[in-house]
């Protein structure tokens, strides 16, 4: 999916279903390689390569998305806050202001949903790179150990 098309569906809430959808796979298969890893089922060097490298390859996908939707939400609270506002104003004139936190509050409520998106395009993007890291000191552990057990005890 193209940045313009995700920046285009996060401004309407029924987008943000669209690109739940569209990026499910993705996160099933994070969840899929953290469940190996949690389950210590990737013992081998070749089955940690090739989890690292569907992984690197997820992050890149969804760090984009996640930054988009980390914009789309600062810039759909800013509206939503100066909305609510004027809203308030037009049908209260003469009133007392509403205070800042009072209006942040309700924009909190108004905003929920892309700051939910944002939350799972994150925890994903996380997951993803905490899964590489775990994968590398894994290869990295194997490697090491490798060598030691091929190593002369002469030399040692």
């Amino acid at each position: 999916m193209r940045i313009q098309e995700i920046q285009t569906l996060l401004e309407t809430k029924d987008g943000i279903d669209v690109i739940l959808a569209e990026y499910q796979s993705c996160f099933d298969e994070i969840s899929s390689v953290m469940e190996d890893l949690k389950n210590d089922n990737l013992a081998t060097e070749p089955a940690l390569m090739s989890a690292q490298t569907r992984l690197t390859g997820l992050y890149g996908s969804l760090i984009v998305v996640s930054k988009v939707c980390q914009a789309a939400k600062i810039n759909i609270e800013a509206k939503e806050f100066v909305r609510l506002n004027e809203e308030y104003e037009t049908n209260n004139p003469g009133e007392k202001p509403l205070s800042a936190a009072k209006l942040e509050r309700m924009t909190t409520i108004e905003i929920g949903e892309w700051r939910t998106v944002r939350n799972i395009f994150e925890g994903y993007t996380l997951a993803a790179e905490k899964a590489i890291i775990t994968c590398q000191s894994n290869l990295k552990n194997m490697k090491t150990e490798r060598i030691f057990e091929n190593a002369n005890p002469e030399r040692i």
